[in-house]
């Protein structure tokens, strides 16, 4: 059974965030937010153990990237957002868990996986310019299947994965004639298989693989597989550059005194 502080945490942070996004959703759409995560997160180099989702976006390196320079706004808000309005109930998150829960709320209001109880908690933010991840890191269309299995995603994951790429890009026309609001669904693997997303190049990486086009030939026809997968796969990202014995579920990091209790 869920513990009550994750259901009462959850509550807190949609009741201080989804007004937010509502109110600015047209400046900052869903995408950008799974965007400056997975962005933050693949800077991660497994040899070197630099970067991952750690807020490398703080860092005029990463910040001034062609990758991140449009996410630099709205990773500046949130970070006002939390330093400004969140209770000091919530100070122990730091600005990675922050940033993240902020978009992991933003998937499920995007019809996508709901993996708010799963997500871990207690990243430490970057503080030396020596730990900053490589932007570079960040794969492309050509190197994307060998990029991600080295930081020990699978194939299912991978291709899953490989819809951030289109998010805000290709969207179902029956959906958008009814809301402005990013919907996360397979429509993206109906279009690659039928050969009208061309223009993107991560189309060819998944049609050029074998492995990769299994399994998004499996999105395609089913959409419940894809969202276990890229929730799966959403999960493994939002850990990358962590130590898994410095994550924690958020009740063991937040101090839920029973005045805290009361309160949220």
């Amino acid at each position: 059974m869920v513990s009550r502080p994750v259901d009462l945490v959850i509550q807190h942070l949609a009741v201080q965030i989804r007004p937010w996004y509502h109110n600015t959703f047209k400046r900052f759409p869903i995408q950008d937010y799974v965007r400056l995560i997975y962005n933050d997160a693949l800077t991660f180099d497994p040899v070197t153990k630099r970067g991952g989702l750690r807020a490398n976006f703080r860092y005029p390196s990463v910040a001034r990237n062609h990758h991140n320079r449009r996410l630099q706004l709205l990773a500046s808000e949130l970070e006002y957002l939390k330093n400004a309005v969140c209770d000091p109930e919530l100070d122990p998150m730091s600005v990675s868990d922050w940033v993240t829960s902020a978009a992991v709320l933003m998937i499920k209001e995007a019809d996508g996986p709901n993996i708010q109880r799963q997500l871990s908690y207690g990243r430490v933010d970057i503080n030396n310019v020596n730990q900053v991840g490589d932007p570079n890191n960040i794969p492309n269309a050509q190197n994307y299947k060998q990029s991600l299995a080295a930081r020990g995603f699978n194939d299912e994951e991978i291709a899953a994965l490989a819809s951030v790429e289109a998010l805000g890009l290709v969207q179902d026309p029956a959906h958008t004639e009814l809301s402005s609001h990013l919907k996360i669904d397979n429509f993206f693997y109906k279009q690659v298989l039928a050969g009208r997303v061309s223009h993107l190049q991560i189309s060819h990486t998944l049609l050029n693989d074998p492995e990769l086009k299994g399994h998004a030939t499996k999105y395609a026809e089913d959409n419940k597989a894809y969202i276990a997968n890229f929730g799966n796969a959403l999960l493994k990202l939002t850990e990358l550059g962590n130590k898994s014995e410095e994550l924690t579920s958020i009740e063991h990091l937040i101090d839920f005194s029973s005045q805290t209790r009361n309160k949220f």
